[in-house]
């Protein structure tokens, strides 16, 4: 009985704000853990406390649940409203997500939007967020990164760390992302605070630079 007590406390806590959110996250650590072996390096980069963002090449649909299985914090992913579909909302409910606008297919008031994510920032909330803005699929060659990282993190006056996929499914089939198993890795390289007057772009190319970084420590590794 005392067993089975802790058991339950053990799987209802965590970083997640819910009990349902905490029970959730095991069962996808467990996962990624056990199916997809899951391996990570640099996760000390990874600042405890403050506003953080952690940006990574989107190589899969799995790739969500692979950083939030090896972040300690709870992570908040922005996504459209387009996508908030009611016959899931209890799952919304568990991973809470930051809801951005898209009306008539298009992202109207950017700015009130900006200033959403900034205000979650500032409440030291650790957003995940991929720069390339698409998944690779079938490739693993980093595509050109969009200036609104850096928009962000300066504006949130947010620790940037960059991220690192590797060894995930190559297939343009979402299930073969999460049912194929295999060995994956995920590499947290160090935070950098973007300065006042570091421009977006030299922000955006210091962090793809850091990017490749992760991926050259990789490759000499093997």
């Amino acid at each position: 009985i005392v067993g089975l007590g802790y058991a339950l406390y053990y799987l209802t806590h965590g970083p997640m704000p819910s009990a349902g959110g905490n029970f959730f996250r095991h069962l996808v650590r467990f996962f990624c853990l056990v199916w997809h072996r899951l391996e990570w390096t640099g996760r000390h980069h990874i600042p405890d406390t403050g506003p953080v963002i952690l940006a990574s090449n989107h190589t899969t649909a799995l790739d969500p649940f692979l950083l939030q299985a090896a972040c300690p914090r709870q992570i908040r992913w922005l996504m459209l409203t387009s996508y908030r579909f009611k016959a899931v909302e209890f799952f919304w409910k568990i991973i809470n997500p930051i809801f951005i606008d898209d009306s008539s297919g298009e992202r109207a008031n950017a700015s009130q939007q900006v200033r959403q994510i900034v205000n979650h920032l500032k409440d030291g909330d650790i957003l995940g967020i991929f720069p390339e803005g698409g998944l690779q699929y079938d490739h693993r060659i980093l595509q050109p990164f969009e200036d609104g990282v850096a928009v962000t993190a300066k504006l949130g006056k947010a620790q940037l760390v960059p991220c690192l996929f590797e060894n995930t499914p190559r297939s343009k089939m979402l299930v073969v992302h999460f049912l194929k198993p295999g060995h994956r890795r995920v590499s947290f390289g160090e935070p950098f605070t973007p300065g006042k007057k570091d421009k977006p772009e030299e922000v955006t190319a210091e962090l793809r630079r850091r990017m490749l970084a992760l991926a050259w420590e990789a490759q000499e590794e093997v």
